[in-house]
């Protein structure tokens, strides 16, 4: 063993040696020199999370917050809500943008609008978010994995393709953290077969795919505003 460290919880935590991992794993063999976790001279003199790299104007947030406070409401259509659908809508170039309560409840009502009401499966990648799996069984639904791409970790055309049988009822592409999913060759795939896409952009604000924004793909897509996310909504998604 390499040696030992106290986590949070006051429990040891064993971490293997490099010696441990197997031949042709080159990633994790400069931990000491590369990582300041193990000992690395830090880049940063304060850890600074992915959601507060950059806040925004202290004033244009209490003005913000003004308008929702004097017209008592804040979300159901509140005046602060319905700006940031609007705004939302006109910059992925698309007519709707719906602000739902979660990530969670925003796909599982995709999922349960487009799915063919007579079919049973849903087409996920098989390196995703573990909760897509979940609302597709909450919805009633039959969650079937297909492989990913190795560069840009999301499904392509070829894997849906081996996945589709006359059971699927939806297509989900998710775009990983470090590519966009194909979405336009699955789309046309599946306009051929008659099957919905609902393309899950959680964390792909701003991306571009095609010449095209994230955002305008498929039957309807969906983002997080988690606060771990580019554009954030403190802490729910």
């Amino acid at each position: 063993m390499r040696r030992n460290l106290l986590a949070p919880d006051d429990h040891e935590v064993s971490l293997p040696s490099h010696k441990a991992f197997p031949a042709g794993v080159h990633r994790l063999e400069n931990l000491d020199r590369d990582f300041a976790f193990f000992g690395a001279e830090p880049r940063l003199k304060e850890s600074i999370g992915k959601s507060n790299s950059s806040m925004p104007d202290i004033e244009a947030f209490l003005q913000n917050s003004r308008v929702f406070f004097e017209a008592h409401q804040f979300t159901n259509s509140g005046p602060v809500c319905l700006a940031l659908e609007a705004a939302l809508a006109k910059y992925h170039q698309v007519k709707y943008v719906v602000a739902c309560s979660s990530w969670f409840w925003a796909l599982a009502l995709a999922v349960k609008e487009l799915a063919i009401p007579t079919k049973c499966e849903v087409v996920i990648p098989s390196l995703a978010h573990s909760r897509q799996a979940d609302v597709v069984a909450w919805a009633g639904l039959v969650p079937r994995l297909c492989e990913v791409d190795e560069a840009t970790l999301t499904m392509t055309e070829e894997t849906v393709a081996s996945a589709i049988n006359d059971q699927t009822a939806l297509i989900l592409p998710v775009h990983s953290i470090v590519g966009c999913a194909p979405v336009g060759q699955i789309f046309n795939l599946a306009a051929s077969l008659g099957i919905p896409v609902l393309v899950d952009a959680f964390e792909s604000v701003y991306n571009t795919l095609d010449g095209r924004r994230v955002g305008g793909w498929g039957d309807a897509e969906v983002f997080n505003l988690h606060s771990s996310n580019l554009i954030n909504g403190f802490e729910g998604g």
